[in-house]
């Protein structure tokens, strides 16, 4: 039995996804996300979570950053799209 259960979504602002006329995978390509890049985890990104829809991940721009504490922060303020908690590409007003 596990003792933990990891969900990946992605999650924006919601004026960023309203802005871009976000409303399914497909128009995610060309927006820039959000990386989340530390050697000591192994924790999911993008190319799993797209995988994990049957699509590759997309070449767009992006930020690389550390920690996940400083991705939400950029979610939140409309930097760009974040792989985060639930298999869901729907945009999180929760973030």
């Amino acid at each position: 039995m596990p003792l933990f259960e990891d969900k990946i979504m992605a999650v924006a602002a919601p004026g960023f996804a309203r802005d871009r006329a976000i409303a399914s995978i497909e128009d995610l390509v060309g927006v820039p996300f959000i990386h989340v890049v530390n050697e000591s985890t192994d924790w999911t990104g993008w190319p799993e979570w797209f995988a994990s829809f049957g699509y590759q991940v997309p070449t767009a721009r992006g930020i690389l950053v550390n920690n996940y504490m400083t991705a939400l922060q950029l979610a939140r303020g409309g930097a760009g799209w974040l792989a985060l908690d639930d298999r869901d590409w729907r945009v999180s007003s929760q973030i």
